[in-house]
């Protein structure tokens, strides 16, 4: 399972982690990382960053770390969620944060590497980020939360491209707004006091239809104007999802 790349430094966090990440959870088995206050709390947020708290993390084992671990690629948690349905788990939601500017992530890829997990183990950490501690509902990174236990395929649109995405039937169902891009557009507002084409709900599109993935993308975000009420708009409690 491992090489011999665990003499390696420490592990960086990153400089510039990806702007919005992913995480499909079960609110009803308790561990979910997701508060009704909606704060984001890891298992272990006290335990120290030490080289077993990152082997204990990657192996999946039921061990609290201080460590939350998330995939940028809407794709891969797609197929966690069906896999949580799958086993039994209940109440399986999808958490989409705001993850631009955040300090204290780390690449599993890299720790992987630094480990010595071997190429077969490896991949299975692609695309996989480790927010470290938890995030503060009071930071407003929430983008979305989408229930729901079936899918359905729709079409997503950002400046220069349309994608396919498949989105659970729950956020379709309840979710505000006639279009699917309204829908995301009121889900942003409502967990983050952001109104319009932010370049929140730009990248929380292109992150679940695919825009990031195609070279030949042409949509820009630019930084406009934006009306932000976080203290006007009251946040939906995960429990009533």
């Amino acid at each position: 399972m491992y090489s011999a790349s665990h003499q390696s430094p420490f592990p960086f966090p990153l400089h510039t982690p990806p702007v919005v990440l992913f995480r499909a959870v079960s609110q009803s088995s308790g561990y979910g990382p997701l508060r009704e206050d909606l704060d984001l709390v890891s298992r272990g947020p006290d335990r120290p960053i030490t080289r077993q708290a990152f082997s204990d993390c990657l192996s999946w084992k039921h061990v609290d770390t201080p460590f939350i671990p998330f995939t940028r690629n809407w794709e891969k948690v797609l197929n966690r969620r069906r896999w949580l349905i799958k086993t039994g788990r209940e109440d399986v939601i999808i958490i989409a944060i705001w993850s631009k500017g955040l300090r204290n992530v780390y690449d599993a890829y890299e720790v992987a590497e630094w480990l010595g997990y071997h190429s077969r183990s490896l991949k299975n950490h692609r695309d996989e980020y480790l927010v470290t501690g938890g995030i503060s509902a009071d930071d407003y990174r929430i983008l979305a939360i989408f229930h729901g236990r079936t899918l359905a395929n729709v079409s997503l649109s950002v400046p220069g491209f349309t994608g396919q995405a498949a989105l659970p039937q729950g956020f379709l169902a309840d979710g505000i707004g006639r279009r699917v891009e309204e829908k995301l557009e009121n889900e942003v507002y409502q967990h983050t006091g952001i109104r319009g084409q932010s370049e929140q709900l730009l990248y929380l599109i292109g992150c679940m239809n695919g825009a990031f993935d195609c070279p030949w993308t042409s949509f820009v975000v630019t930084r406009e104007h934006q009306d932000y009420e976080p203290q006007d708009h009251e946040r939906s409690k995960a429990s009533s999802r």
